[in-house]
């Protein structure tokens, strides 16, 4: 485990195949992995319009998380659908890139839904993520910074 570095992690946005109009489409995503298990990294789209951070149930089973045993739902939207989300904290572990031993780690609650219907395996929002991180996403650079808010908070004049 490491800190993040003063000006923080660049990531690019990583290109999807293109769409029926033949426009490419790009995603913000970052490397993690849940409660340091022995799962290779995956990516997680940062997301800024899904309140919580969010996963695939299979991950839950994947680390030993039991979640017939949890009564922390909630029902919400997600992919035009309505899903249960299962909560539990878990550590999450933002690795520099997705081969590197060099991350950072914090603690979030996670929302494990079944069926997960999404394009990636993790979800983070602004619950979990965002208040954690200062979090800058730029399209036009195809980038997303992640740094410390302490770090961004002193270079503000």
């Amino acid at each position: 485990m490491v800190e993040l570095p003063a000006k923080g992690w660049d990531f690019e946005y990583l290109q999807l195949e293109p769409d029926r109009r033949g426009q490419h489409i790009f995603r913000p995503v970052v490397p993690v992995r849940l409660e340091a298990s022995q799962l290779s990294p995956v990516f997680a789209l940062v997301d800024s319009g899904c309140e919580h951070c969010l996963a695939a149930s299979w991950l839950a089973e994947e680390i030993g998380i039991d979640l017939t045993t949890s009564t922390d739902t909630l029902e919400l939207g997600i992919g035009g659908r309505t899903a249960t989300a299962t909560f539990a904290e878990v550590e999450i572990q933002l690795h520099r890139d997705d081969t590197s031993d060099e991350y950072v780690t914090w603690r979030a609650d996670v929302g494990f839904i079944d069926p997960w219907d999404a394009q990636f395996f993790v979800i983070l929002g602004p619950t979990g993520f965002f208040d954690e991180f200062a979090v800058t996403m730029s399209r036009r650079l195809l980038t997303v910074v992640i740094e410390d808010p302490q770090a961004l908070h002193q270079r503000r004049p």
